[in-house]
């Protein structure tokens, strides 16, 4: 299927527009417009969005996480495109995005709601920030093959998910063995995030980047982020509060 993408240039001016604001003049009750919008062709193999539907319920994470990753049949090129992600958010799922982020919500920073919500920012941490991205990149970097339930996984981190893409400190995207053992170690160890579960996530991301600081730790997979936290479960169950968490780090 062929699907229309912004060019770099346009998106470097739509940065532009961002930077003042101006970008907000592009809306009519709700929806961008721009006739001057630049936009080049590109085919996907085995992939038709035609049929797919977001559901515009606050929260519900997983099934349209799970229909984005169904659907758009990405490498990890692909799926890091600004142009792509940017030109669906504004276009394909411009309803979706007026439901639940409108444009003219009254915000504290109004640049950084159009880059989680309807322009796909340059760094790696927006990529998981973005609305539309960040759903099928949380799949992607949670999927797991070798379950009876592929997306149990998936399931775990969507029930956290503004954590995961906003609070863990973590490049999810180029550290996605460290995201597994984490969730592995989530999977077996329920009950110890049934409560405390902030504090408990900021410590395991704590142990993750002191990891960074003593081994390659982009080279290492799952099992050993997961053996890592368990060696320190003990250290985990402390922190109990965010009162706790400051005795600890």
């Amino acid at each position: 299927m062929t699907f229309r993408i912004y060019t770099n240039d346009y998106m470097s001016k739509l940065d532009e527009k961002i930077a003042d604001l101006r970008f907000l003049d592009y809306f009519e009750d709700g929806f961008f417009k721009d006739e001057d919008a630049e936009t080049y062709e590109y085919e996907i193999e085995d992939c038709d969005d035609e049929h797919i539907n977001l559901t515009s319920q606050r929260g519900n994470y997983i099934d349209n996480a799970i229909a984005l990753f169904e659907t758009y049949k990405l490498s990890r090129v692909e799926a890091s495109n600004r142009g792509f992600w940017t030109y669906l958010s504004l276009n394909k799922f411009a309803k979706y995005n007026k439901t639940l982020f409108n444009i003219n919500k009254d915000v504290k920073n109004k640049q950084d709601y159009i880059y989680d919500h309807y322009v796909l920012g340059k760094s790696p941490s927006a990529m998981m920030r973005h609305t539309l991205c960040g759903l099928w990149w949380g799949v992607k970097l949670s999927i797991d093959e070798t379950r009876l339930d592929k997306y149990e996984l998936a399931e775990i981190l969507f029930k956290q998910y503004s954590f995961f893409s906003r609070f863990l400190g973590i490049n999810l995207v180029a550290l996605e063995s460290a995201l597994h053992g984490m969730l592995e170690f989530m999977a077996e160890h329920k009950e110890l995030f049934s409560h405390s579960f902030e504090s408990r996530m900021r410590i395991m991301s704590i142990i993750v980047n002191r990891l960074g600081g003593t081994k390659l730790i982009c080279a290492m997979d799952a099992q050993f982020f997961k053996n890592e936290l368990e060696k320190r479960i003990d250290f985990i169950k402390k922190a109990e509060s965010r009162e706790a968490l400051r005795t600890l780090i």
